[in-house]
């Protein structure tokens, strides 16, 4: 059975699947790429600091660090001279500035030479280098006071790194460095580590097929079944009707039809009638009309039963061959305690009325038998009689005239593991058997 893609204009069935399918997955994949890329940003300037870090670190080791001495922080012109010579080797297109720090806050030597002797006092970072002798980088605030001279040369990086000197003497180089080339090795790092994480959102992507087809035949699957089940609940009601309407067609409206053309031949012969005859119909219209209440009532309360009491099978089953026996029908009933739960008592119950009904509508029975045993642990409900039984084109008949009750009473079986078989030859009978494990199990 196809189900339509839309209903409505909204989706339904495999086409509502894929699209939940399709926003979750999408969904899945924008969180994994986002914290994808932006971890692969974090790792990537991180990357970019270290090289920046190391740069500054081999050139003051190369350049600065030889002249480096105790002299210099008491300002000794030969230090400075010594430093001023080797500036050339550190500045340049990446470095554009460089200081040297006393663990006191004074700047030492600079290739800023206004800067040289100033104290505004070690940052934080500095004392932190100082102590630890762990270099550190950062990018530079361009509007703090202490960046006057480096003002138009745009965001800057600034490296920490300790310098010891061959007498011991501790400093603290700091070199400013053009965000440029930590934007660029950011850049290259970036695209280096991109296709590796696309490969793996690709396999992501490739291992989520199977989920997505197994996830969408299971959906179809499930609108199917239950296009089924309100196909077959629109069935069941629609043979509830057909036998209630049966019902009453065979009983109330009967005895009232025959109690009006009684009424209505008396009434034109009343001048005629006797008393006693006239009191004999009335007698007979007032519990026609009696019995036809207490049948519609019995109705009402099977079609409402509200708080009706559990199922009585040794009671009920002898009050259904009371109709039987009502219209001539010679009833043996053998009713064995059995101990069944709530749905399997149910389940016979509504056997044993449609076998009946049809051993009351069609059979043109003498005699039947209606009996109810247990044994090895399955209940078996037998409705058998001798009447003119039918033939396996009468029921394809019976189907295609709309009488499925027998159908759907089987498949109610089978759901409990059960089995219903029906034997019948034009002429000897039919015999209706239902077999049910007397715990109830759903089948799947």
């Amino acid at each position: 059975m196809r189900l339509p893609g839309f209903v409505g204009g909204r989706p339904t069935g495999r086409a509502l699947a894929a699209v939940q399918f399709v926003i979750s997955a999408s969904a899945l994949l924008l969180v994994v790429t986002t914290a994808g890329l932006f971890v692969l940003q974090r790792v990537a300037r991180e990357e970019a600091l270290r090289d920046a870090t190391e740069l500054t670190r081999v050139v003051t080791d190369v350049a600065i660090r030889p002249h480096v001495s105790r002299a210099l922080l008491d300002g000794d012109p030969v230090a400075l001279a010594g430093l001023e010579a080797a500036e050339g080797a550190v500045l340049g297109d990446v470095i554009v500035r460089i200081k040297l720090w006393a663990p006191d806050g004074r700047i030492v030597w600079s290739d800023e030479n206004r800067l040289i002797g100033t104290a505004p006092g070690a940052s934080s970072d500095i004392v932190e280098v100082a102590r630890t002798g762990v270099a550190d980088a950062e990018f530079a605030d361009p509007t703090a006071g202490e960046h006057a001279f480096e003002q138009g040369q745009g965001e800057l990086l600034e490296v920490y790194v300790p310098v010891v000197a061959a007498d011991g003497t501790r400093l603290v180089a700091e070199t400013y460095q053009t965000s440029g080339r930590v934007a660029a090795a950011t850049h290259a790092i970036w695209w280096s580590y991109l296709p590796v994480m696309l490969i793996a959102l690709l396999a992501l992507a490739l291992a989520q097929l199977p989920l997505a087809l197994w996830w969408g035949r299971r959906s179809r699957a499930e609108a199917e079944e239950r296009v089924e089940l309100l196909a077959r609940a629109e069935l069941a009601r629609q043979d509830e009707r057909s036998r209630i309407a049966s019902d009453l067609h065979d009983t109330v409206v009967q005895d009232l039809a025959g109690m009006a053309f009684d009424l209505a031949a008396t009434a034109s012969s009343v001048h005629r009638r006797s008393t006693e005859e006239l009191a004999t119909t009335l007698r007979e219209g007032a519990e026609t009309s009696r019995s036809s209440i207490a049948q519609l009532r019995a109705m009402l309360i099977k079609l409402h039963p509200g708080d009706a009491p559990p199922i009585d099978l040794a009671r009920e089953l002898p009050e259904l061959a009371a109709d039987l026996k009502g219209r001539g029908v010679r009833v043996d009933v053998d009713i064995d305690p059995v101990s069944l739960d709530h749905e399997l008592r149910a389940l016979l119950f509504r056997a044993a009325q449609e076998g009946i009904r049809n051993v009351a509508r069609h059979a043109a029975a003498t005699r039947a038998t209606i009996s109810l045993t247990a044994r090895d642990g399955v209940a078996t409900l037998l409705i058998e009689d001798d009447g003119q039984g039918m033939s396996s084109r009468d029921l394809v008949k019976q189907r295609a005239a709309g009488h499925v009750g027998l159908t759907l009473l089987a498949d109610r079986v089978r759901a409990q593991q059960g089995e219903l078989t029906i034997s019948s030859e034009p002429g000897r009978g039919t015999r209706l058997v239902v077999w049910l494990p007397l715990e109830a199990r759903k089948a799947g």
